[in-house]
C-alpha cells in the first residue's frame, strides 16, 4: 500500500502519542479531534501533490479528487476522519483501518521499511 505511487496522501489520525510511539514514513498526522480546524492544511497538501503550476480559475478544485487514506489504531477515528474530510469536499477517502488490524498489523509485524518505530 504506496498512497504516494498514486499520487495519494496518507493521513494518520492517531493521537500525538500513539504518533510518536511508530507511525508510517511521509504519512501526516493530523489527530481526528484537529481534523475539523486544520482541513486547510489538507487541501494545502493535497493541492501541493497535483504537482501543478499557477491553477486556472476552472480548476479550483482538482484536488479534491486526491486519493486520501485515512487510517488510525483500530479504524473507528479514521472512518470519522473520513466523515469530515467528505464534508469538507474531498471526494476519494478511504478509511485503511488500523494498526492493530489488518492488513497494516502484517505490514508493521513483518518489520515493514515504511514503519517508523518510536524511540523508547
Amino acid at each position: 500500500m504506496d498512497p504516494y505511487h498514486a499520487g495519494g496522501l496518507l493521513l494518520d489520525v492517531r493521537t500525538t502519542a500513539e504518533w510518536k510511539a511508530g507511525h508510517f514514513q511521509n504519512a501526516v498526522h493530523v489527530p481526528v479531534d484537529e481534523l475539523p480546524a486544520r482541513l486547510p492544511e489538507i487541501h494545502d497538501r493535497a493541492f501541493a501533490l497535483q504537482r501543478m503550476g499557477p491553477i486556472p480559475e476552472d480548476c479550483a478544485y482538482l484536488h479534491l479528487d486526491v486519493p486520501i487514506l485515512v487510517m488510525c489504531k483500530l479504524g473507528r477515528r479514521a472512518e470519522r476522519a473520513k466523515r469530515i474530510l467528505e464534508r469538507g469536499g474531498f471526494n476519494r477517502v478511504c478509511n485503511i483501518g488500523g494498526i492493530d488490524v489488518e492488513p497494516l498489523a502484517s505490514m508493521i509485524d513483518v518489520g515493514s521499511r515504511a514503519w517508523v518505530r518510536g524511540l523508547e
